[in-house]
């Protein structure tokens, strides 16, 4: 069973180095830069990405949080969305 283990853990790590590596390929390794940063730094936040824009609800911010944070990536800018529904989840 151990041996087992040992296999999956490696057959994830090749395939996450190869996925790195493709991706890292495919959009120009070293190109990384600093965007805009969220407004209040909060950990455990629910993302997606929703046209231009990614959409970061609830989150551990010095207690749990309902806040909604919507990014636009083409303005490299943060506002604020409608309250999450309660209770946070």
């Amino acid at each position: 069973m151990l041996h087992h283990k040992r296999v999956r853990r490696f057959g994830f790590a090749v395939a996450a180095a190869t996925v790195f590596a493709v991706v890292g390929t495919a959009f120009g390794a070293g190109t990384w830069k600093t965007l805009a940063p969220v407004p209040t730094p909060t950990e455990g936040m629910q993302v997606a990405v929703v046209g231009n824009q990614i959409v970061a609800a609830y989150g551990y911010s010095f207690g749990d949080m309902n806040l909604t944070r919507i990014y636009d990536i083409a303005a490299d800018s943060w506002s604020a969305g409608a309250p999450a529904p309660l209770p946070v989840r």
